[in-house]
C-alpha cells in the first residue's frame, strides 16, 4: 500500500472513526460527496456539475496559452 497515494473515502461515518484509522493508516481521507482520485481525475459516485470540470478547461486554457 503506498501510503502517499492512498486516501480514506467515507459517507456517513463518525469523524472520530476516521481520525483514528487515520492515526492508524496514516493516510488522508476524503468525503464520497467529493469522490475518489482516480489517476489523477476526480470519480464521482453522483452527477457531475459544470463545476465539476472547471479545473480541466484551466488545464486545456494553460496549455493553449503556455
Amino acid at each position: 500500500m503506498n501510503l502517499l497515494k492512498s486516501t480514506i473515502l467515507y459517507g456517513s461515518c463518525d469523524m472520530h472513526d476516521i481520525a483514528y484509522i487515520q492515526r492508524i493508516f496514516r493516510v488522508g481521507a476524503d468525503s464520497l460527496e467529493v469522490g475518489m482520485k482516480y489517476l489523477g481525475y476526480r470519480i464521482k459516485p453522483c452527477k457531475y456539475k459544470n463545476n465539476d470540470w472547471l479545473w480541466l478547461v484551466e488545464c486545456f486554457y494553460k496549455e493553449i496559452m503556455g
